[in-house]
């Protein structure tokens, strides 16, 4: 018997739904309408219709569930369009609507993200780098040290050293922590010691005991003594070199007199043969001689104790030693005063320990603490006095804990919120203070952001902070590090051109041109100059040393100074891309190299880093006398280029070196290159051409200001966030560089748009923090 019509009927239907797919309505899925046709149009030359350039075919699924699951595959499209790399430079382009669009589609449909719902991204736990370890302690105790030769240097990551992944803690590392707590404490509560000035007695001038190699040993009850002159009145550091053997349950118990005025009871732990200095800090007047005695007041013997190392308990001294303090140094003096509340050992009593730390140690963690909390250094205070240590010696051992403690090694980030389950959330205002003063100062917030912070009120009050902080000194930080990573202004320390060419290259050049760089940028921040004023502005700074190199008119001395560069400067110089800074890093040691060039302006200004050329592809040859071609470096680039592979990038990359070839490979202006005039047009893919470095830098101002404000935004969140940046951050970048460069805004308001948008205020669920307990 047939199956009845009305089943096959059904049957029909069931198939076509199962070859289409429910979700390839029109209604319901762009893909077919708005997606397909795109990616036919400009993609299909080389990834579809049986084409698979790369390994990346578009059409080799045939339903809506296999090509949305293909998250591989979209992940490469998504990366390749915003970042324009694809499709070739030879090729059309779409236009920004388009490719907005299929990147809507892929982060919608692929990566099952709601533009509508806010994604700020997870943040690593953050390590402090050297330079806000460096900076940090400065603000915090007021000295400097130098972390460049205490630390190894820092890794990177997405260009910047500031970034959570990267920064971690190694065991050594870890080692060279603790000796920079010690070193840090020293340096600002003690200073540098006058060892002419210290009084020491060893073994052999210590009365009492008896003679045991380089010790003395007390094997019953009884005292050693020494009776130093004291030549002024001050405060010194008694120093007593102990250790014990062992018998008995408990530890030998050790007084010590320092005249009349000091007794303590010590208990030395230290077990024979190790010795531990034990300091005492006392206010001492002149005189010809003082006694110290240390009485050894518990002896003990055991001679039935089947250890034999516990049958006898006796004491050991090796070494008493006087340290004057005041010779050390007044301003350690001061800052004890300042920043801990006392100078004497008598001034730092428990009462008056717990009020320090109480104040200090919320600025060492950089957050709020419970008295619990704080308790638990007072504790370490405590202890370390039981054990031997004078008042001042146990503060500084409770301050050092804090110092390797991982709450002050890195930056905390904690919730507002109590509520599990939420994918993001606001950072606390202690968290985005120390986002904020990192961020523009490479250190910790100052008192006025802390007053925000604890009150609460840093939030509705964003942008006010960030021009203050914008006008601060401390700026100088982030000017040097922002722009020594994202115009890799670093690397001039390691550029190295061949001194028998380039004669004028010395290490005084190298730093005026570094100094330009940045003195540009921060008179552009400072004075909230627009952001296209990098590209096209008509001036410089220079001293008198780099006005001869670039042969600038007018008076110069040593000092930096704005320049108005006019006549025949304004066509040599002016914007980013004449700072012979730039152009140095982007050469060969011993010729020019538009590659280099050409690809840091994409990579940097641009926002399209060009992809690494494939494998086996060699390095351009160097003509040389042994060869029968005289050719210039665009024509051997252009022979090198020549295949399918490397023309599609090079065409856009070489164009927009060949712009800069009027400057030599330390930046120097010249008009010719071997006997032949420069030829310094540059034309890309899209017929778009230009000649020369000013016509370049306007090209970018006018036509590209979109790229350019969505590639600074995108450093500027990197570098602040310490992440790098991800689908789900692209909305707010565009709409940040939509505001600057629509509106022609300045760099100082293009920081503000940073600091105020949801991936710097909010964290996400997987947020990181540290807690000791």
């Amino acid at each position: 018997m047939g199956t009845p019509p009305k089943i096959r009927i059904l049957a029909f239907f069931a198939l076509i739904a199962c070859i289409n797919g429910p979700a390839w309505s029109e209604k319901t899925n762009p893909y077919p309408k708005e997606i397909l046709p795109l990616l036919q149009e400009y993609c299909y030359d080389c990834h579809g219709d049986g084409a698979k350039k790369g390994k990346l075919a578009l059409d080799i699924h045939s339903n809506h569930e296999d090509i949305a699951g293909d998250r591989e595959l979209w992940k490469r499209v998504w990366e390749n369009l915003h970042r324009r790399n694809m499709p070739p430079a030879d090729k059309d382009q779409p236009g920004d609507e388009e490719i907005d669009r299929i990147l809507s589609w892929i982060e919608k449909t692929v990566f099952n993200h709601d533009s509508e719902k806010t994604n700020p991204g997870h943040v690593v736990l953050r390590r402090l780098n050297r330079v806000e370890y460096k900076n940090t302690i400065r603000d915090l105790f007021g000295v400097n040290i130098e972390t460049e030769s205490l630390f190894p240097a820092d890794d990177t990551g997405h260009g910047f050293d500031t970034i959570g992944e990267v920064l971690t803690v190694s065991p050594l590392l870890m080692e060279k922590y603790m000796v920079a707590a010690d070193l840090v404490l020293e340096k600002a509560f003690v200073g540098g010691r006058a060892n002419d000035a210290e009084l020491t007695f060893a073994a052999p001038m210590i009365r009492g005991g008896k003679s045991s190699g380089k010790e003395r040993v007390l094997p019953s009850t009884g005292s050693f003594t020494v009776t130093p002159a004291i030549p002024s009145s001050g405060s010194y550091v008694v120093e007593i070199e102990a250790s014990a053997s062992r018998a008995g349950k408990g530890f030998a118990e050790m007084g010590v007199k320092i005249g009349r005025k000091f007794s303590q009871t010590i208990e030395v732990k230290a077990e024979y043969p190790s010795f531990k200095a034990y300091r005492f800090e006392q206010v001492l007047e002149k005189t010809g001689g003082l006694e110290i005695r240390a009485t050894f007041l518990n002896d003990f013997y055991d001679p039935q104790n089947k250890d034999r190392n516990r049958r006898d308990r006796n004491l050991f001294v090796r070494k008493i030693a006087l340290v004057p303090q005041d010779i050390l140094s007044a301003d350690c003096s001061g800052r004890r005063k300042s920043i801990l509340g006392g100078v004497r050992d008598e001034d730092f009593t428990q009462e008056k320990v717990h009020v320090v730390l109480r104040k200090l140690l919320p600025r060492i963690y950089r957050v709020g603490l419970s008295e619990r909390e704080i308790a638990r250094h007072l504790d370490l205070f405590n202890a370390t006095r039981e054990g031997g240590g004078g008042n001042f010696e146990a503060l500084r051992v409770a301050l050092k804990a804090a110092l390797v403690s991982p709450r002050f090694l890195f930056r905390e980030e904690t919730r507002t919120d109590k509520v599990g389950g939420v994918k993001s959330y606001p950072l606390d205002d202690f968290a985005l203070a120390n986002r904020l003063s990192y961020f523009l100062w490479s250190s910790l917030p100052d008192d006025a952001l802390w007053k925000r912070a604890r009150s609460g009120t840093l939030r509705p009050n964003l942008e006010k902070e960030v021009r203050r902080m914008l006008a601060d000194p401390k700026t100088e930080a982030f000017i040097a590090n922002f722009t020594g990573q994202w115009l890799q202004l670093r690397d001039l320390e390691m550029s190295n051109p061949d001194r028998r060419r380039f004669p004028s290259f010395t290490d005084e050049l190298r730093e005026g041109m570094r100094k330009e760089t940045e003195h540009f940028f921060s008179h552009l921040l400072r004075e909230n100059r627009p952001i296209s004023e990098l590209l096209t502005a008509n001036y410089t700074f220079s001293n008198k040393m780099l006005a001869d190199y670039y042969k600038l008119e007018g008076q110069f001395d040593n000092e930096f100074r704005k320049v108005l560069l006019s006549g025949v400067n304004r066509k040599q110089r002016g914007g980013l891309l004449s700072h012979s800074s730039i152009l140095a890093i982007t050469s060969n040691p011993t010729r020019t190299s538009p590659v280099k060039r050409g690809r840091w302006v994409l990579d940097n200004l641009l926002g399209a880093p060009p992809k690494e050329p494939p494998p086996g592809v060699p390095e351009l040859v160097e003509a040389s006398a042994g060869h029968n071609e005289k050719l210039t470096l665009r024509e051997q680039l252009a022979k090198h280029s020549r295949s399918p592979e490397c023309s599609s990038c090079h065409a856009n990359m070489d164009a927009m070196g060949f712009a800069l070839e009027n400057y030599d490979a330390i930046g120097k202006w010249r008009i010719n290159e071997g006997g032949k005039p420069i030829d310094a047009m540059g034309k890309l893919a899209t017929g778009a051409s230009f000649s020369g470095p000013m016509e370049l830098q306007e090209f970018i101002a006018e036509k590209k200001l979109g790229a350019f404000a969505r590639c600074l935004t995108e450093k500027l969140l990197t570098y602040g966030i310490g992440r790098g940046m991800e689908y789900y951050d692209r909305v707010a970048i565009e709409n940040i560089a939509r505001k600057v460069s629509r509106k022609e805004k300045g760099l100082q308001d293009l920081i503000v748009e940073v600091v105020v948008s949801t991936p710097f205020t909010l964290a996400g669920e997987r947020s990181a923090s540290v807690r000791d307990d």
